[in-house]
């Protein structure tokens, strides 16, 4: 994640905050809330003292009002939570933090609601945004107060809240990594568990594998980075060559193919192309690997491992692991609530 600092409108830091990137959403949150869930359609937050914000975001179908979406969010909470759930005006500090990112019309159409549990309850929004077709998205926020979620920061939140490519490309940047990758790229898995991330992505014929790995201090205590980056992708080591500028590995791997069907099948086979680095400021491994019938050339490709680092010294806390296959449908079990959709 991004880092930086809130500065108040008489030049005070507020305090360290973190820009997030998952699935074309951006948006900055406090520096002491980590990721606790995310698949393609949610990011959920927790703080020190439990779950502070949740997103969860669908395909927009429809045009209108979104207050009568109420109804089917509060069928996914808890039922002792559901009557407590109430439409409330969406206040002007919202409003006013939102207008940046969003349409007059996707303002009018917004709704906000407010519920009550035995942990403070909490307040919500839903929006529709984004760029016309596909790209539009009914999104839901949820702001728990029992978990320290003060409202004082949820403007600050919304103002920093955008959903859609810049110029092309796509922010990823949760814990302490950061890539832009160009927008045609769709997630397919993830895996953030303590020493190893890992983000793989899709575009139509063309898989892309971005890999952090820690503390690279011990890692490469008795072995090369070439003898680590082969064991990791399953490569030769007379496939690898050293970058003279620096602590970089690179290979171009075609799978082994032998006899006449199997040379044939080689032919519309996977090539992969990568690259692994030393990041020494960060203690951490780095590498790209891309995968597809006839792979990039070198400028694209060495553009996609410049855009991709790592942030020192974050990470997630000890003992922390989400890993797996993405669903088909977006789920938050950790808040309580079911997949939902808009129609």
């Amino acid at each position: 994640m991004g880092r930086g600092a809130i500065v108040s409108g008489d030049g005070a830091v507020t305090g360290r905050w973190e820009t997030v990137g998952w699935c074309g959403l951006r948006l900055s949150v406090p520096g002491d809330w980590h990721p606790a869930g995310m698949d393609r359609g949610h990011l959920a937050f927790e703080g020190d003292t439990g779950a502070v914000m949740a997103l969860k975001w669908v395909p927009s179908r429809g045009r209108g009002p979104l207050g009568g979406r109420l109804a089917r969010i509060r069928r996914g909470f808890p039922r002792e939570v559901r009557r407590t759930l109430r439409e409330t005006v969406l206040p002007r500090s919202w409003r006013e933090a939102l207008a940046g990112n969003f349409e007059p019309a996707d303002l009018t159409d917004a709704a906000a609601f407010r519920w009550s549990d035995l942990v403070g309850g909490g307040e919500g929004l839903v929006i529709r945004g984004g760029r016309s077709g596909r790209d539009r998205r009914v999104f839901l926020l949820l702001f728990h107060g029992g978990g320290a979620s003060p409202g004082a920061d949820i403007p600050k939140i919304l103002s920093s809240f955008k959903s859609g490519a810049r110029q092309g490309r796509v922010l990823w940047a949760v814990f302490d990594i950061q890539a832009w990758v160009p927008e045609a790229f769709r997630l397919v898995r993830h895996r953030f568990v303590p020493g190893a991330f890992g983000l793989t992505l899709a575009a139509r014929r063309e898989t892309l594998r971005l890999h952090r790995w820690g503390p690279a201090s011990v890692l490469l205590r008795n072995r090369s980075l070439g003898a680590f980056a082969a064991d990791r992708f399953g490569i030769s080591r007379q496939g690898l060559s050293e970058d003279p500028n620096g602590p970089a590995v690179e290979w171009i791997d075609r799978p082994a193919a032998h006899g006449g069907l199997r040379r044939l099948s080689s032919l519309f086979s996977s090539m992969r192309r990568g690259r692994a680095w030393h990041v020494a400021g960060c203690d951490k491994i780095l590498a790209v690997q891309v995968e597809a019938g006839r792979l990039p050339d070198e400028d694209r490709f060495m553009a996609l491992c410049a855009a991709f680092h790592c942030l020192p010294p974050a990470g997630p806390r000890p003992g922390a692991a989400l890993d797996g296959q993405l669903p088909e449908g977006p789920t938050d079990p950790k808040q309580g609530l079911k997949p939902w959709k808009d129609e």
